[in-house]
């Protein structure tokens, strides 16, 4: 195989990977890519450390998203099954709300998070 070829199939991992983080965790697609290009896993994967490249794409993004979760050091414990009950809860409360209602309500519970989870302004800026 080429290394042209092979450069052509992790790109397409990856760019698998990133919408499986956005469509598995809820974060939008630019989030995702910012998480993935951010991870040590990405770096592992490019390098072709470990034959990560042969692991499923969805195995690899709760991966990513493990790591990025270590790194803000939050939710240690928080598993994909939470995640999936927390986006339904959501979506139950939020079914019957207009988009700019949906926006206020994810805008209110993400501060209240914040401020929950200590998350201080300079992480904030260091995520711009």
């Amino acid at each position: 195989m080429s290394k042209e070829t092979l450069q052509i199939m992790k790109s397409g991992q990856c760019a698998r990977i990133i919408i499986n983080l956005s469509e598995m965790f809820g974060v939008s697609l630019q989030e995702a890519t910012d998480i993935y290009y951010n991870s040590e896993t990405a770096n592992l994967i490019e390098e072709g450390v470990a034959d990560l490249h042969c692991r499923s794409d969805k195995y690899l993004a709760e991966e990513v998203w493990k790591e990025y979760q270590e790194k803000l050091g939050i939710y240690k414990d928080f598993t994909t099954d939470d995640i999936h009950k927390t986006r339904e809860y959501n979506c139950e409360e939020t079914k019957n709300l207009t988009v700019a209602e949906q926006a206020t309500y994810y805008k209110t519970k993400a501060e209240a998070f914040s401020k929950d989870a200590e998350i201080t302004q300079k992480h904030k800026e260091s995520d711009s």
